[in-house]
């Protein structure tokens, strides 16, 4: 039956027939959708005799579709399904909106200069927000919603942060494997040598990027003195003016500027039994949107031939 003049507006009747099935009350129905009651039941006997066949029945318990009805009831949804699958194809086509990513110090600077910057260039009606956080805390930090997506490195804790994840939700790829390094001042006397020893590093202070003293690494006791400073740019600076060295990532930190201005040089760990191994994770909740998805693939592909 051709039914396509007799209600020009029969997709938003159909619509208010479904808010009648999951109410299972007509008047409930018509607060929900600002109507009155009157009003919404006369529209659901026009639609019935529209299509031709009973779509409710009444009883004791409530309103509930006839069998038909309950058919055209998910015909309605996954009508409505496909209606928001081309705005949802329209965003991926032409995505615009903000995105907010929580990054630990060690990777920012690679990420925000060669991915950010190319991400942008390929998708500049999004703008990307970071925000910071530290390896202890990357999880805590999305579980709190600061954002739904985060990259950070793991130090030897693998096995908790896994089982951390299980808890909040959260999913971790790993990204990519570095392996830290001393990073020590190009001027420093020791520097000049060909290698460090445990004696010499006995002598120098290590510089951490945290406030947070209780954090503990396995690198402590092999330092007399250990610094705790407020952001990664103190800890560069004091390295390269010789004033204390620092245990980190190697090849996430060569885009650094001291680093790459040759003011700071790197030395393997001396340290026996001390796991060196930093690997990167992708970690994402379950509550990632279009914007965020298109990011997180972008990461994907690009992490890791970025830093070369």
């Amino acid at each position: 039956m051709d039914t396509s003049n007799k209600f020009p507006n029969k997709l938003l009747y159909l619509n208010y027939f479904v808010e009648v099935v999951n109410q299972h009350s007509i008047s409930k129905a018509a607060q929900n959708l600002y109507i009155s009651q009157p009003a919404l039941s006369k529209l659901i006997t026009k639609l019935e005799k529209d299509i031709g066949i009973p779509l409710l029945k009444r009883t004791n318990k409530g309103v509930f579709p006839t069998t038909e009805g309950e058919r055209i009831y998910n015909d309605i949804l996954a009508i409505n399904a496909i209606i928001d699958s081309w705005s949802s194809h329209k965003d991926l086509l032409d995505p615009y909106g903000e995105i907010n990513i929580n990054i630990t110090p060690g990777i920012r600077l690679h990420f925000a200069l060669n991915l950010m910057i190319p991400f942008n260039k390929k998708y500049p009606n999004l703008k990307i927000f970071i925000n910071d956080t530290r390896p202890p805390y990357a999880l805590q930090d999305l579980h709190k919603k600061q954002a739904n997506i985060c990259i950070t490195t793991l130090q030897n804790n693998v096995f908790d942060v896994m089982e951390q994840s299980k808890i909040y939700n959260i999913s971790m790829e790993e990204l990519f494997v570095d392996e830290r390094k001393i990073f020590i001042g190009s001027s420093h006397p020791v520097a000049q040598e060909e290698s460090l020893s445990i004696e010499q590093l006995k002598k120098i202070p290590m510089a951490y990027y945290s406030t947070e003293k209780d954090v503990q690494t396995p690198y402590d006791k092999f330092f007399s003195t250990l610094y705790y400073l407020q952001s990664s740019n103190e800890v560069f600076e004091l390295i390269a003016h010789n004033q204390a060295v620092a245990i980190l990532p190697n090849t996430l930190n060569q885009f650094e500027p001291y680093v790459k201005q040759k003011q700071i040089k790197t030395f393997p760990v001396p340290f026996p039994g001390v796991n060196l191994i930093a690997p990167v994770y992708l970690c994402y909740t379950s509550k990632v949107s279009n914007n965020e998805r298109i990011l997180l693939e972008y990461i994907r592909e690009n992490f890791i031939t970025a830093l070369h």
